[in-house]
């Protein structure tokens, strides 16, 4: 949403108002409501005089009626609308962080999976997490790394493994040398048994080892934490068994994904 004005929460609700003042736009409308209904009370401006210099507004072409109209419509209409946005305060606060219990997880195969791959051969898992919420709003939106869906009040969260290498780095590059023949890092006592020529001293960006598996994307909450690349700001953790029975570790991993900007791109 660009913003949480209250028209933009009941646009996105499917809410379309009659009115078309916003509240500031209405402030005149009402001075000239006054002027209008006091007129129209004495049904006559004898005792004025009005020149174009006077500097008084120009009587406006609507009735009191009319223009009263106008105002209590936008009041009317807020109120409406106002009770009707209650129902996203369970939405705002599943991305604040108040998650309630993971129902069940598990991991379902994909031969075209919502992220617009197709795999023939080696179908594509995915992490799906599922939570019943008190939101009666269906919502659904796609990141670069989940994709999330409200239907009825049940919360589906799907995350895509990422199967593949990927690189631990280790922070205390200074005691670990680069063997570029093998394409990876070693500690110190364990070159000193290298060639010279097939080692060098590891920069930040060198002093990684390489792992095979499937991993989830996070922001570091889960350790060890892998990279695709050295400088990258979203980080892996690898998937196992045993995350689907820890329903610690699985309602972490939720509230991470619901609240971490870095995974939302933004």
């Amino acid at each position: 949403l660009k913003n949480y004005k209250q028209k933009t929460l009941e646009e996105f609700l499917g809410i379309w108002r009659k009115d078309t003042f916003g509240g500031g736009e209405l402030i005149p409308v009402y001075t000239q409501y006054l002027g209008r209904a006091g007129y129209e009370k004495y049904h006559t401006a004898a005792s004025y005089t009005v020149t174009s210099g006077s500097g008084l507004p120009k009587m406006p072409e609507q009735t009191a009626d009319e223009l009263l109209s106008m105002l209590l419509l936008h009041n009317a209409e807020d109120v409406y609308g106002l009770a009707k946005i209650t129902a996203l305060l369970p939405l705002f606060d599943l991305f604040e962080g108040n998650v309630p219990p993971v129902k069940s997880a598990c991991i379902e195969n994909d031969d075209n999976d919502s992220f617009g791959e197709t795999f023939s051969l080696f179908p594509r898992q995915s992490l799906v997490i599922t939570l019943e919420t008190g939101c009666t709003v269906d919502h659904e939106y796609q990141t670069p790394y989940y994709s999330f869906s409200l239907v009825h009040s049940l919360c589906r969260i799907k995350v895509p493994l990422y199967q593949g290498e990927l690189k631990y780095f280790f922070p205390d590059y200074q005691n670990y040398y680069f063997l570029t023949s093998e394409n990876k890092a070693v500690h110190k006592s364990v070159a000193e048994f290298v060639d010279r020529s097939f080692r060098q001293k590891a920069a930040p960006a060198t002093a990684f080892t390489r792992k095979q598996g499937d991993f989830l994307p996070q922001a570091g909450i889960f350790q060890p934490a892998l990279l695709i690349e050295y400088n990258d700001k979203v980080s892996y953790f690898e998937y196992t068994r045993e995350l689907l029975t820890s329903q610690a570790d699985l309602q972490s991993y939720v509230v991470h994904l619901l609240t971490s900007t870095v995974l939302q791109n933004k």
